[in-house]
């Protein structure tokens, strides 16, 4: 196949959400290589290599999906493919390649949910994942996205390490790293902290996540998050009137356009400098 049919197709497919683009991104860490090996990228860590004369990409997609791969189908992939179809080159989309497991033990209020070393994985997976693309593509900016469990991954990982509810033992994301990242959405974070600049939804005032974290630990990169929480969310909004019912109802209730809208004006800016 050709440079630019396979660079045509993969735009197309990333555009179309095509069934079997899912299954290669979307599948974990070793389907997402064979997608970009496809497409004549060779395996390395986290970063893929290239083997033949493509188009670099112009954009990194990451999502990091709720517990159990929720929040993928109806309103992380949507959403990226959105994004994905707003740059002028390819914009590869792949799921962070951790656990993502969890045990409820109740879905009513208060709830309570056992993450185990889900997190944990999760925290190193992506502060790995970030140091390598750094390294290897720092001028290719990255849109970390994510969902409930996903959504706590992406916000620990930016929070220096000892103040992390999860992951301690990873180590903070350097300058460089922190640099790539062009904008992380949060959606149904457990760790929503009330009265941040950057909350985003209809959260009712004052109130927290299940776990909160300490208010201003993310001021470092306040100009790139966005933290979403529905009124009724029991992960992010910890009141006797939320239920996982509202946890679940992001897709809905149109936050694909509420997240491509946050996004879309950042993807037109320059990268923050580094220093």
């Amino acid at each position: 196949m050709g440079r630019r049919l396979v660079e045509a197709a993969h735009d197309w497919a990333v555009r179309a959400g095509l069934r079997e683009m899912r299954m290669h991104v979307f599948g974990g860490d070793h389907a997402a290589r064979s997608f970009y090996q496809s497409l004549g990228y060779s395996p390395g860590a986290t970063q893929m290599h290239r083997s033949l004369p493509l188009a670099d990409p112009v954009l990194r997609i990451v999502l990091a999906r709720g517990s159990e791969g929720t929040g993928m189908e109806d309103l992380l992939e949507p959403a990226a493919r959105r994004i994905a179809g707003l740059v002028p080159g390819p914009a590869p989309i792949e799921s962070l390649d951790y656990p993502a497991t969890a045990t409820i033990t109740s879905f009513d209020w208060p709830g309570w949910v056992r993450l185990g070393s889900s997190p944990r994985e999760g925290i190193r997976a992506l502060v790995t994942l970030l140091e390598d693309h750094a390294a290897h593509s720092p001028t290719v900016p990255v849109v970390l996205m994510g969902f409930s469990q996903g959504a706590l991954v992406i916000t620990e990982a930016l929070t220096p390490p000892r103040r992390r509810h999860h992951g301690f033992a990873a180590p903070a994301l350097s300058d460089r790293a922190l640099g790539v990242v062009r904008a992380a959405v949060s959606v149904g974070n457990p760790s929503f902290r009330a009265g941040e600049p950057f909350n985003r939804g209809t959260p009712a005032p004052g109130v927290n996540g299940m776990r909160a974290r300490t208010p201003g630990l993310l001021d470092h990169v306040a100009d790139r998050v966005f933290d979403f929480a529905e009124h009724d969310d029991v992960s992010a909004q910890h009141l006797r009137t939320s239920t996982v019912e509202g946890h679940l109802a992001y897709g809905a209730r149109g936050y694909v356009e509420r997240i491509v809208e946050a996004v879309e004006p950042l993807l037109r800016t320059s990268a923050p400098e580094r220093p």
